[in-house]
């Protein structure tokens, strides 16, 4: 009888520890569920919000870099180093007495660009002239009669720009007649760098004066040439001849 009991005891013992074993391993596969769908929740409501955040900033971050040019460089002549072959004895005395008594700052002759015959010589004579802050270039127009005093009829500007960028042909019919070249010229050097340019140049002729240079790179020197009885504004540079326009001394007549 106790064997039966006993043996009834262990059947019900194995039966709830059975039951026990079931009920924990639902309960454990039900949180393991309930966990997958809080992960599984957080993940979506955490793309949502990156969604959101793109959305509403993404203007914000993409933005378009304004266009930025660079300004246009501006050449500008420098003439305050104008220089030239000497004047001969007659020009520099009716030169000089001419201007004695002009007004202002007594210019600087550089060149005679010509000559002219009437009823004495008109010379025209390339100068420079301190205005202010800056250094001009004039032609004086000088009339030294045969007998009298000689005196000024004309002064024009020198614009460097119409032989080095903007020259036409044009000029030509605007030209004084009976002007003629004066050639005889003393002894002229151009200045260091100047004169390494207009060797390396290839340009032709003799140099009789140097007008200026800008402020380009490389650096562009504009220098009066006497070639086959005329003068000519040759533009160089280390780089060789950029322009070459012939200038006559009527155009400053007129």
């Amino acid at each position: 009888m106790k064997k039966i009991f006993a043996a009834i005891i262990a059947v019900l013992t194995v039966l709830t520890l059975a039951s026990c074993g079931k009920e924990e391993t639902h309960e454990t596969k039900a949180a393991d569920a309930g966990t997958t769908g809080v992960s599984s929740t957080a993940e979506s409501t955490s793309s949502a919000e990156e969604t959101q955040n793109t959305e509403v900033y993404g203007e914000d971050i993409t933005t378009t870099a304004p266009k930025t040019t660079q300004p246009k460089l501006e050449l500008v002549w420098s003439v305050s180093e104008a220089s030239g072959a000497p004047l001969n004895e007659n020009i520099r005395s009716a030169f000089l007495t001419a201007t004695e008594t002009a007004s202002g700052n007594s210019p600087q002759p550089v060149l005679c660009l010509g000559s002219q015959v009437v009823s004495g010589y008109n010379y025209a004579v390339l100068c420079k002239k301190d205005e202010g802050d800056k250094t001009a270039l004039k032609v004086f127009i000088i009339y030294a009669p045969f007998n009298g005093k000689a005196e000024i009829t004309n002064i024009s500007d020198f614009d460097i720009n119409r032989f080095t960028d903007s020259h036409t042909e044009a000029d030509r019919g605007l030209v004084a007649g009976g002007w003629g070249v004066y050639s005889e010229y003393g002894e002229y050097e151009l200045p260091d760098r100047a004169g390494s340019a207009f060797a390396s140049s290839g340009a032709e002729g003799r140099p009789v004066a140097l007008l200026g240079s800008d402020n380009s790179s490389p650096v562009r020197y504009a220098v009066i040439v006497l070639k086959d009885s005329k003068l000519f504004v040759d533009v160089i540079s280390e780089s060789g001849l950029i322009r070459e326009t012939e200038i006559n001394a009527g155009l400053f007549a007129r």
